[in-house]
């Protein structure tokens, strides 16, 4: 049997943590249904070698209380004693998570898995982790003061239930557990109206575009070529040599996914035309 290892890491406060469920009928052994473990470093190649190292020996030692328990003839004793125990659904946040990214994480990129293991471990660290059946409404309440406690916007705060709720909502299918997911119907405050976001004044731009043309390095093209066309920063580093036509009447940028990264949305696929600084970055780019 082959073991995807990276599916027991998470990353907390940039340190990577061995998780993993403990198997039913060993957990009569436990005072969880997880084991958790800091690994003590914030390397992911070294993190995985920890994992591999615990998993090995972890299931070396339930296989050796597997083969007692039928040498002695005492299999359904355990199995009494853990059904015993079993008074949740049986999964954890974790198991949540690790569900959601095996079933939805196919073809997304690294972005996508952060962006889920941030989630989750928010919501463990404002309310706990336990089995899904336990939580409530009431945390849901607890989640998004703990979210407001850290200065997020609510919109910031609605954009972390949305992408946290399904994760929840679909080990409940998938499994078809009795529970309910505990961030449906929170009630969210109207958000605070914020200052408009001015735009940098144009002699500012101006300066900007100034220095980086004296010193005319890599970094300074990227600058330039945001600053006379709006393009995002990943769009600029993304860009290839047939992206950017130099040699017509109007010189310009083709917008399009490429081999070195794909575009944000569908709309983001366009034309522009290369004026002024950015005309001059694309020339000693390209």
């Amino acid at each position: 049997m082959v073991v995807n290892q990276s599916s027991y890491l998470f990353l907390r406060n940039n340190t990577y943590y061995f998780s993993r469920r403990i198997p039913l009928d060993m957990k009569s052994l436990y005072g969880s249904n997880r084991i958790v473990k800091s690994l003590k470093t914030r390397s992911k190649r070294v993190a995985l070698r920890g994992s591999t190292l615990i998993s090995f020996q972890l299931e070396t030692y339930w296989s050796s209380i597997r083969v007692e328990q039928i040498t002695q003839g005492l299999v359904s004793a355990p199995v009494t004693k853990v059904n015993s125990l079993l008074s949740g659904c049986g999964y954890d946040l974790f198991d949540a998570r690790d569900n959601y990214l095996k079933l939805k994480g196919e073809g997304k990129d690294h972005v996508f898995e952060r962006t889920v293991d941030r989630n989750v471990n928010y919501f463990i660290e404002a309310v706990g982790n336990r089995d899904l059946s336990e939580y409530t409404s009431t945390d849901g309440a607890r989640f998004r003061d703990f979210l407001m406690s850290k200065g997020l916007a609510v919109s910031s705060i609605k954009r972390i239930f949305s992408s946290l709720g399904p994760i929840i909502k679909l080990m409940i299918q998938e499994h078809g557990l009795k529970a309910i997911s505990s961030l449906v119907g929170t009630y969210m405050p109207s958000g605070v109206k914020k200052d408009k976001r001015q735009p940098i004044p144009i002699p500012t731009i101006k300066r900007i575009q100034s220095v980086c043309m004296d010193m005319n390095d890599d970094l300074r093209w990227v600058i330039a070529l945001v600053s006379d066309t709006g393009m995002r920063l990943a769009e600029v580093c993304g860009l290839e040599r047939n992206d950017v036509v130099l040699d017509a009447p109007i010189p310009h940028i083709i917008l399009q996914p490429n081999s070195a990264r794909r575009l944000k949305t569908d709309s983001s696929e366009r034309r522009i035309p290369l004026v002024g600084a950015s005309f001059w970055a694309a020339i000693q780019a390209f």
